[in-house]
């Protein structure tokens, strides 16, 4: 065994003994002091993650990974309708990480009851559209099955429900906004809460045969194409071999991506790491100056035992590994209790949500949290470097001890 290790060793014994009792409370209180700087940094990696993934989910199952549309500048009322042909879905299909392709129909509307009326978009969406998210996010009802002429069932926002004081099996007069009013009827088939205010607000959807209705559209003409992609972070690189394909064949249309087209909420989302980065570093900083009164506190109640070393030819170096190794195990400590605590912590609110949040401002219920390993790993390795090198500059104060004068040192 070392020298350091066999001396550090024998320092830990003796914390059991009468003569370091007076220095327990406060060293005590140093671990207890780092165990909840950690916990909370810990924390603040795992919500910020969990935050991230929510909101990102929703705003990747709620829009197009990837929209294929006309240019805007030709665009208007009397233009013809995107044309989804056979030849565009097979080479779109072989797209490698195209998970599938769906044509979509948007068009404003009102719907209109005895007391009130509220403006929409009515989303027409094709039979092959994903209505996973959406049946997921059904709180009554059930998804819409199918449009037949003059009435089309569609699903409804909570909050348009309450809005309107409309429920299931309600038939409701949906007035589009064309060159003339065209009147539909829409029955509700379902309600849904995505806690998603700019989504909840406006969108209704149905079947497009129903915007294609009244467009006078054939089946295969729409607003858009919606793309999906079989993982969200290959969108960017299949949203460039998309626009390869359109430049080279269907110049007459465009692609453009979700990140591009929500660049508010994904920048929004990026700030985030902002916020973190400061809280790591604001309780790195506390966590260092602990640990650094920690060592102090440690060398101040061993300064006799240092000066009969440095008399028995002991170098600085070695003294000062011995203290290095005696606070290196308090950081152990203090590390393996944080992520205890704060693990358990993060999967009680994973599963029962006892934290909650504001859904209109934070645009989700709970506080949610993700235990991302590589970024916990990462966190703990980064703890234990900082934590040695913060130790190695107070340290030096070993050197300045004169054996002479710290012998009888009461």
């Amino acid at each position: 065994m070392k020298f350091e290790l066999f001396i550090a060793n024998r320092l830990k014994a003796g914390y059991n003994m009468k003569e370091s009792s007076n220095s327990m409370p406060s060293i005590g209180i140093a671990v207890l002091g780092m165990t909840l700087a950690l916990v909370i940094m810990i924390f603040s990696i795992v919500i910020v993650c969990g935050f991230k993934k929510e909101i990102s989910n929703k705003i990747y199952s709620l829009d197009a990974h990837i929209k294929i549309t006309k240019p805007a500048y030709t665009q208007s009322r009397n233009s013809p309708a995107l044309l989804l042909s056979e030849d565009l879905t097979e080479q779109v299909l072989s797209i490698n990480n195209v998970k599938s392709i769906c044509l979509i129909g948007e068009k404003p509307a009102v719907l209109k009851t005895n007391d009130s009326f509220k403006g929409v978009i009515y989303k027409g969406v094709a039979d092959n559209f994903d209505w996973s998210y959406i049946k997921n996010a059904l709180i009554d009802g059930r998804i819409p099955y199918d449009s037949i002429k003059g009435v089309s069932e569609v699903v409804i926002s909570n909050h348009i429900s309450k809005e309107l004081n409309l429920s299931i099996g309600d038939k409701v007069p949906t007035y589009f906004i064309d060159n003339k009013i065209k009147a539909r009827n829409s029955i509700i088939t379902g309600i849904y809460n995505t806690d998603f205010e700019d989504f909840d607000n406006i969108f209704i959807i149905g079947n497009i045969r129903q915007i294609q209705s009244i467009n006078q559209w054939n089946t295969n003409q729409g607003d858009y194409i919606a793309v999906s992609c079989d993982n969200t972070g290959n969108i960017k690189q299949v949203n460039d071999n998309i626009k390869e394909l359109l430049a080279n064949e269907f110049y007459q249309y465009e692609a453009t991506n979700i990140v591009d087209n929500n660049a508010s909420y994904f920048t929004w989302l990026d700030l985030l790491d902002m916020n973190v980065v400061i809280i790591l570093m604001i309780m790195i900083i506390v966590s260092s100056f602990t640990l650094i009164s920690c060592l102090l506190m440690i060398v101040l109640e061993r300064i006799n035992m240092i000066g009969i070393l440095k008399t028995l030819g002991t170098s600085n170096y070695s003294i000062r590994q011995i203290f290095i190794i005696t606070t290196n195990r308090l950081i152990w400590k203090a590390l393996i209790l944080s992520n205890f605590i704060a693990i358990a912590l993060c999967y009680i609110q994973d599963k029962y949500h006892i934290i909650k949040l504001n859904p209109e401002a934070y645009y989700i219920e709970y506080v949610p949290v993700d235990i991302n390993w590589t970024y916990i790993i990462a966190f703990n390795i980064a703890v234990i470097i900082i934590s040695y090198l913060s130790l190695l500059v107070p340290s030096h104060v070993i050197s300045t001890i004169e054996p002479k004068k710290t012998i009888l040192f009461e």
